[in-house]
């Protein structure tokens, strides 16, 4: 007689094998066909995960996280919430935890919000180890926790500036001067520039940098997480806070914003975008460059040293400094609407320097040839506004004028900014091989005199 055993946790499951002449097995007490003892051996394998009571927890969760008033990192196994205990049981996003000291059972429901957020109540620890009746024990207005993934990869944030915006402070709502929301050249990186308002007592003038880790929606609010940055940004309490947010449209053609921030590392009093630590009200301000702007995703100066590529909806142009060399894929960050667009030819651009995003902001002036408009730009996290002029020249060649950069758009086209006589030129092109409409042509490699 053959003795075989499965071990999983606790329980050891013992199965005798009988000879092979025999043609029966005996498994704990019960004979069975010996054909069918590997198959038996391995169900009855299947069955001690379940025997043991044990559960495991979603891969992607594992890993350390932090959580507001909680000094050590929380970390999460395969079976185990290090400050709840051993899994033992699950059902949807409700599971049951035994803690490893005097054995008790406490239900916690774990609601992913992003892959970077996670956010849980739970119930007191019981001797009783019925889920369901545990779980029932949790009520509505029970307190929620929230955990945020230490080290979490960034994510790109819900929404893009420039947005202009008023807060409430300690004394009252602080509207002028307008305080600024400014996207970084990274997606995933915004910069909060709040203004000091001299009839408001305790408004100052700040910039915090908010790196963005994860965002989702309930009904009309959306909500994000984000890293600070800055001065008072020194400890993980100071630097994790939750934000929600969500567009108001007062009329056909205007949309606002409300925005209420957390005042600790938390999720908790940010039920809605108005009910914060710190509130905000904004407006979006902005216009689109001109339609032959947008008739090609990609313009190229002709020096080689740049190109500006169209993005979201003709709002947006992205200057990228490149290095090129001839037929080889040019990877210039852009979207995949922008990669379809079918090029004969294109350059390997190997950056040289940092992207710039010019965002439309105001439009002042405009005729089917020539438009001026305001447009904010964006270096890193460093911003301003410009005056930029558009020419069109030709269905594949435009020319470009741009002023100084200043810190506020009224002034951005002024004429101690922008001299439209002695601002410089700079030609773009769609494609290369068009015709000069003074008789040249631009090629690969230089601007020549076309022969006749």
């Amino acid at each position: 007689m053959q003795k075989l055993s499965v071990r999983g946790n606790n329980l050891m499951i013992n199965v005798q094998v009988a000879p092979r002449r025999s043609p029966r097995m005996k498994v704990a007490g019960v004979l069975a066909p010996e054909a069918g003892w590997r198959w038996c051996l391995l169900g009855l394998a299947l069955l001690v995960p379940a025997a043991t009571g044990a559960c495991e927890l979603p891969t992607h969760w594992r890993g350390g996280w932090f959580q507001s008033g909680v000094r050590e990192v929380i970390s999460i196994t395969r079976t185990e919430f290090s400050s709840k205990g051993i899994c033992t049981q699950s059902s949807g996003e409700k599971f049951l935890f035994k803690e490893r000291s005097d054995g008790c059972f406490r239900c916690v429901v774990i609601s992913e919000k992003h892959p970077n957020v996670l956010q849980y109540k739970e119930t007191l620890c019981e001797p009783s180890k019925d889920l369901s009746a545990l779980c029932a024990q949790i009520t509505g207005d029970a307190l929620l926790y929230s955990m945020f993934r230490r080290d979490a990869p960034p994510d790109p944030c819900p929404f893009k500036g420039p947005l202009t915006f008023s807060y409430m402070g300690s004394h009252g709502q602080c509207s002028t001067p307008a305080s600024t929301i400014d996207s970084c050249t990274s997606d995933s990186r915004l910069l909060f520039k709040y203004q000091a308002c001299p009839d408001v007592q305790g408004t100052e003038s700040s910039e915090v940098k908010v790196e963005c880790i994860g965002h989702w929606k309930e009904g009309s609010t959306r909500y994000f997480v984000g890293r600070l940055e800055g001065r008072r940004a020194v400890t993980d309490e100071d630097r994790y806070r939750c934000f929600a947010w969500e567009r108001v449209r007062n009329d056909k053609d205007s949309l606002d914003f409300r925005m209420a921030q957390s005042g600790d590392a938390t999720c908790n009093g940010v039920f809605s975008a108005y009910d914060g630590a710190k509130n905000l009200h904004g407006s979006y301000s902005g216009c689109e460059f001109p339609s032959w702007v947008a008739t090609h995703r990609r313009w190229h100066a002709l020096d080689k040293g740049v190109s500006y590529s169209v993005a979201h909806h003709n709002t947006t142009l992205r200057l990228h400094h490149s290095h090129a060399t001839r037929n080889q894929p040019m990877p210039l960050g852009l979207t995949q609407e922008d990669e379809d667009v079918e090029e004969p030819e294109r350059s390997r651009v190997s950056p040289s320097g940092p992207e710039e995003r010019l965002v439309c902001s105001q439009q002042l002036e405009a005729t089917s040839s020539r438009v001026m408009v305001v447009t904010h730009v964006t270096t890193g996290c460093t911003s301003g506004f410009m005056c930029t002029v558009f020419y069109r020249r030709d269905g594949h060649i435009i020319e470009m004028q741009q002023g100084s950069r200043t810190f506020r758009a009224v002034d951005a086209c002024s004429p101690e900014h922008f001299n439209a006589s002695t601002a410089p030129h700079t030609t773009l092109t769609s494609k290369p091989g068009v015709t000069l409409p003074g008789g040249g042509m631009i090629s690969d490699e230089a601007i020549y005199p076309v022969t006749h």
